[in-house]
């Protein structure tokens, strides 16, 4: 789980549109890497999160974000 370590994005206006802002989010035993992203309000955010070891699933607390379980090898994209 990566807490609330996307910063000051806006997921309740839609008329906000700011700049795609693309990540590759690895995850495996004990940590993601990177383990924070920062990003600017109004960005539009796009995570690939791909499960390295084991199986893993990203959630972002507080934006109510989140992939399913991912299978070792296995990838799933959220945008918001």
């Amino acid at each position: 789980m990566i807490e609330n370590n996307v910063k000051n994005s806006s997921l309740n206006d839609p008329n906000m549109m700011g700049n795609l802002r693309s990540f590759d989010i690895d995850g495996s035993n004990f940590k993601f890497e990177p383990s924070e992203i920062v990003v600017k309000q109004g960005d539009t955010v796009q995570i690939n999160f791909k499960s390295g070891q084991g199986m893993h699933n990203l959630t972002i607390d507080g934006l109510k974000v989140q992939t399913k379980t991912i299978k070792e090898g296995g990838s799933e994209q959220l945008t918001f």
